[in-house]
């Protein structure tokens, strides 16, 4: 008994001890957020975010091109030596992008551009709830980086179009998330990576530098060149071969980085982000208040812990990835992506030492912060230039010649049509292959080159270019921008309007249409006798006396093609005044201001602003 009793007592002292155990746990339940039991509900709030900023009308003539190019390659099962899509070359096609081009392709069949809409959304979305997931599981601080995240979706939403670059964003995420790893065979997974970065993005050179910054850290650290990391590097550097540019992909890479390439001074978006024109457009402030937060930020976790916390690669690629989006405004996005995981870092640094939980009551105003700021975006739109890009499904009309191609197919006119930089990918995507491009502005690098981008921009310049390049191609009809944005375009838009061999087809706030004259008639396609958006009709008046009934055949067909053109309404009302027909004039005046009310602001609704007032 007495050996029962003292194994008894043995047995209850355990049993008591354990709830002290349990005790001395508790202390440090409160040190996690309050939050952080629901998780999966920030990465789906950034989900939803990004996914909703990214539901914009398309503006981006690039998915045209890549869903052209996607059916192609489907189709006919080989990349072929030179461009398909030209009547200007032959050019050889050094392809890079084949496998967006290809999905985009497959995406458009089973839903049309809505479905692309939709996939780049989720493929936005999955990119930066799987940045929150990777830095919320690394640093054990939820609620940071969902408000760190956040701010990154906003300060980035510029960017979120329908491009192919939503692949690029993905695959950089995932390799700043290896490269910092504390397990050196997660790069492992760097090699796959980049076979299928090569074969997605010019960018996946970033890929190479990456891999290569982290061999020089392990190097630097351990003193030594060991084998693995060397291994990595070399997989990694011979992947880029597996794609359809092989080796000469390395040579491009080089050309692109210190060729000074004729689309760096004459394509904005390529422009430095201090360049005012860039500020305007590109959202430029976000770019500052990152750069100004990173510095102050770094600053004072380092006076107070005499370290940052981030891994020497870390700091390398920020600051490699800020010297380049310094240079050009549409590297910012992935400078975004070093900065804000570098600002975790030292902020996760800051939290250790500090020890302080976030109150519940600012969790739930940033939560109240992120919800408001994503309905004032879907009910307002945000800037874009002198536009305003709204919450929709579809394209942008503002931009691409819908009705000047519908004209062109309706009529089945013979040769080739000529269409600018913005509008030759739209073009071919609506056109081939019964009609080819003159140049298709998404693929400049892989087909033109400098060569033929600068036979373009000279074009305009030398009418001689202008009239060899109209019977060498054969070219029977232009669609060019209204107003003339490229300098290039105004010398076309003269020569055009004053030749007689040419006459304007049809004309909206965004492009013209100028046919030949034989063709046109030919053809049956109703051409204007004398309205044109460059000629003065008091000048046209005063050459042409009877030009009166003229004008009228003239109103009558705007009327009936596009009578809510404020292009077209602005002659209109231009032509009632100098008849001294005020009611009417007025009449035009408030129409314009009724249209401009209902649309978005555009470059011709801020016209009428200025010469006549708003609503």
């Amino acid at each position: 008994m007495g050996k029962n009793a003292t194994l008894k007592k043995q047995r209850k002292a355990e049993r008591n001890e354990r709830p002290v155990a349990v005790e001395s746990k508790l202390p440090e339940a409160p040190t996690e957020l309050i939050i952080d039991r629901y998780s999966w509900v920030h990465g789906a709030l950034i989900c939803a975010l990004t996914f909703i900023l990214s539901i914009f009308l398309i503006e981006s003539e690039d998915i045209f091109s890549n869903i052209v190019t996607g059916e192609y390659l489907w189709k006919h099962r080989s990349i072929p030596a030179l461009d398909p899509f030209s009547f200007t070359g032959p050019y050889p096609w050094l392809l890079n992008r084949p496998l967006p081009s290809l999905v985009f392709y497959g995406v458009h069949s089973l839903g049309g551009l809505p479905a692309i809409q939709v996939f780049c959304g989720c493929i936005l979305g999955l990119t930066y709830a799987l940045f929150y997931e990777i830095w919320g599981r690394r640093t054990q601080q939820r609620f940071l980086c969902f408000v760190m995240t956040s701010l990154l979706v906003m300060a980035s939403c510029y960017w979120f179009q329908t491009r192919i670059y939503v692949f690029a964003y993905l695959y950089v995420v995932v390799a700043l998330f290896l490269v910092t790893s504390r397990n050196p065979r997660a790069m492992l997974w760097m090699i796959p990576l980049q076979v299928l970065w090569i074969n997605s993005h010019p960018s996946a050179i970033l890929g190479v530098f990456f891999t290569g910054l982290w061999w020089l850290d392990r190097a630097f650290t351990q003193r030594k060149f060991d084998r693995f990391s060397s291994l990595i590097l070399f997989g990694v550097f011979s992947a880029n071969i597996i794609s359809p540019m092989g080796s000469k992909g390395y040579a491009k890479f080089i050309e692109e980085l210190f060729s000074p390439h004729p689309s760096r001074s004459n394509i904005f978006e390529w422009f430095s982000p201090f360049s005012a024109t860039v500020s305007a457009q590109h959202l430029a402030w976000w770019y500052y208040g990152a750069c100004a937060v990173m510095a102050v930020g770094a600053a004072l976790v380092f006076v107070r812990f005499g370290s940052l916390g981030v891994p020497r690669v870390a700091l390398g690629i920020t600051a490699a990835l800020f010297i380049m989006s310094t240079g050009c405004a549409r590297h910012i996005p992935l400078f975004y992506f070093a900065l804000t995981s570098a600002l975790i870092m030292s902020a996760t640094r800051w939290r250790e030492e500090s020890s302080k939980v976030w109150p519940r009551g600012f969790q739930l105003a940033w939560l109240l912060a992120v919800i408001m700021v994503a309905i004032k975006v879907i009910a307002l739109g945000y800037p874009n230039g002198q536009t305003r890009r709204t919450f929709a499904f579809g394209i942008d009309s503002r931009k691409f010649p819908e009705r000047a191609i519908q004209i062109i197919k309706s009529a089945k006119l013979e040769g080739n049509v000529f269409s600018d930089y913005d509008t030759g990918s739209y073009f071919l995507y609506r056109m081939f292959p019964d009609y080819k491009v003159y140049i298709d502005g998404a693929r400049l690098d892989e087909v033109y080159g400098e060569e033929g981008f600068m036979h373009y921009m000279r074009l305009g310049n030398d009418l001689q270019i202008l009239k060899t390049d109209i019977e060498k191609f054969d070219i029977r009809a232009f669609i060019v921008p209204l107003p003339p944005t490229e300098s290039e375009i105004v010398v076309v838009h003269r020569f055009l309007s004053s030749d007689p061999g040419w006459k304007l087809a049809y004309f909206d706030d965004v492009n013209m249409l100028y046919v030949r004259r034989e063709e046109a008639e030919k053809r049956n396609i109703p051409t204007y006798a004398f309205l044109n958006p460059f000629a003065s009709i008091d000048a046209v008046m005063k050459k042409n006396p009877d030009a009166s009934a003229g004008f009228e055949r003239d109103f009558k067909q705007g009327d009936v093609v596009n009578p809510q053109s404020i292009a077209f309404l602005i002659l209109k009302q231009g032509y009632f005044s100098l008849r001294g027909w005020q009611d009417k004039a007025q009449e035009v005046i408030e129409t314009m201001r009724g249209l401009c009310a209902q649309k978005n602001p555009s470059p011709a609704c801020a016209q009428v602003s200025r010469r006549f007032g708003a609503a």
